[in-house]
């Protein structure tokens, strides 16, 4: 039996695109936490529209072609909740959450997704995938807990120069 040192599926093009989006992802909540001057109506706004901006280049628009009207209407739909309702409402609470507990929030994101998931569409999480629920839940609620720090022993002092 020989060990496998095959990177490709680690260095694959989708790899990649998804650590990029981690980056992107994360510049956006970091920016979202840092906006205090503006209201989150024009956060949303803004950060919609920075998105739609930098991500249209990418856009193949005739895959778009057959969409029907009603094919569109769910699109718009998901669109206006998900990136209207959902960005109101977590930029609203961003500003007024600790950065720990924000941080421990997107962690949750994926999580909640794929249970979503599974109570919606019946889906069955593969083992690997239900080891990294626990683990973000562990991780979660490890991270809760604050560490009280030990007390430094009393010193003699007579037993000092």
């Amino acid at each position: 039996m020989t060990l496998s040192t095959d990177l490709s599926p680690i260095l694959s093009r989708h790899f990649l695109i998804a650590v990029l989006s981690a980056v992107f992802y994360a510049l956006l909540m970091i920016s979202g936490k840092n906006i205090r001057h503006t209201s989150t109506y024009a956060t949303t706004w803004i950060q919609t529209w920075v998105g739609v901006i930098v991500l249209l280049p990418f856009v193949r628009l005739n895959a778009f072609a057959h969409l029907s009207l009603t094919n569109w209407a769910f699109i718009a739909a998901t669109g206006l909740i998900h990136t209207g309702v959902v960005f109101y409402l977590f930029f609203n609470s961003i500003k007024q959450l600790p950065t720990h507990i924000t941080a421990l929030l997107i962690f949750l994101d994926p999580a909640v997704a794929i249970l979503l998931d599974v109570l919606i569409t019946g889906f069955h999480p593969s083992l690997l995938q239900n080891v990294g629920i626990a683990l973000i839940f562990f991780a979660m609620s490890m991270s809760l807990f604050k560490k009280q720090p030990k007390a430094l022993p009393e010193r003699n002092k007579t037993n000092e120069l």
